[in-house]
């Protein structure tokens, strides 16, 4: 017999992420270059367990990070 209240509590817990992958998406089309919503958004997809798009946007925030450094001054 399934347990519907395994499903229910699954649903809610990455609910939260879910919400958040959604709106990082929305925010890095329109300004990729804004590394702190890629950052947002790796961490969203590592907790709804997609390792490789959360690996993909945290290398994104890291070469952003990269770039940011090489324009400061000194």
């Amino acid at each position: 017999m399934h347990d519907a209240s395994a499903d229910v509590g699954s649903t809610a817990n990455t609910r939260p992420a879910s919400s958040a992958a959604f709106i990082a998406r929305r925010v890095t089309t329109r300004a990729p270059a804004y590394r702190q919503a890629h950052v947002l958004l790796a961490t969203a997809y590592y907790r709804l367990k997609d390792r490789a798009q959360g690996d993909r946007h945290r290398d994104i925030a890291e070469k952003l990070r990269a770039e940011e450094q090489a324009r400061e001054p000194g």
